[in-house]
């Protein structure tokens, strides 16, 4: 008989993301709640936003900027590195998905933190390759652990801070120290920072700091949490110039909408 899905389908259980709002209040007979599961901001986005996506809408039936070109020019200016080494995704999701794409193989191994935010370890599984888990050490990453699984057959290593779901950072000496030790030759190293605008710890590592002396660095942030535009899906990578454009190869021509850029970039106006 015909085999029409990949094998490695049978071995994936699909994220679940549960009902939404509309359908739980219903369910629950509540006129309102709130979802802490989701991370969700109480607040709602910047009334900036708001307003820009209004503006917007009346161009709705124009494809939107393919390069986001606004966006990531004004996100190079608040990070102080070159629009060239900037990339929007719809979600960081997309992102890693891009990550996959571009870099992984049947065969490459991505050590990867466990538990961790779920996505990591099935985009691994869709390209081929093996997630080669470390487990927490009182709720951080044991990054002496993580090194220690990095192997020849290593095209990646996933970290996060602050973790998801935990919370906990990495400090930034930490960081520097697993960063320096992958060698001349390293992995890819991706550092996922979608909550790190919630971490006031001074001694908290910081991934655009540290892009200068990582080469392989990819820093992942978001809009959906500080900035409240959970809704409208919008992600950005910070990484030198030369990786930004490999992952690009792979990027889909207009993945991120025209609302969602002029709504990210009202939002980085209103700090």
């Amino acid at each position: 008989m015909r085999r029409l899905w990949r094998s490695t389908l049978d071995h994936l259980t699909p994220y679940e993301a549960g009902p939404s709002l509309e359908a739980l209040k219903a369910q629950l007979g509540l006129a309102e709640i709130v979802r802490l599961s989701a991370n969700e901001s109480p607040l709602g986005p910047s009334p900036r936003a708001v307003e820009a996506i209004r503006a917007e809408a009346p161009r709705a039936h124009l494809y939107p900027d393919a390069g986001a070109t606004a966006l990531r020019e004004a996100l190079a200016r608040t990070l102080a590195v070159g629009p060239e080494s900037v990339i929007l995704g719809n979600g960081a999701d997309e992102l890693l998905g891009l990550i996959a794409w571009a870099a992984l193989e049947a065969g490459d191994e991505v050590v990867i933190p466990h538990p961790a935010f779920e996505p990591y370890a099935t985009l691994v599984a869709l390209a081929g390759a093996t997630a080669v888990r470390s487990p927490l050490a009182d709720y951080r990453l044991d990054l002496d652990d993580m090194a220690r699984r990095v192997t020849s057959r290593t095209k990646a290593v996933i970290l996060c801070s602050p973790h998801n779901p935990t919370g906990t950072i990495i400090p930034s000496a930490a960081f520097r120290r697993f960063a320096s030790g992958l060698g001349g030759d390293p992995p890819l190293l991706v550092l996922d920072e979608a909550y790190r605008d919630f971490a006031d710890d001074p001694e908290g590592a910081d991934g655009i700091a540290a892009l200068p002396a990582c080469p392989t660095l990819i820093v992942l942030r978001t809009f959906s949490k500080i900035a409240g535009l959970a809704g409208l899906r919008v992600g950005y990578g910070v990484a030198r110039p030369d990786i930004v454009a490999m992952l690009n190869r792979v990027r889909a021509p207009y993945n991120v909408n025209r609302l969602a850029q002029a709504a990210a970039v009202a939002a980085l106006e209103d700090r």
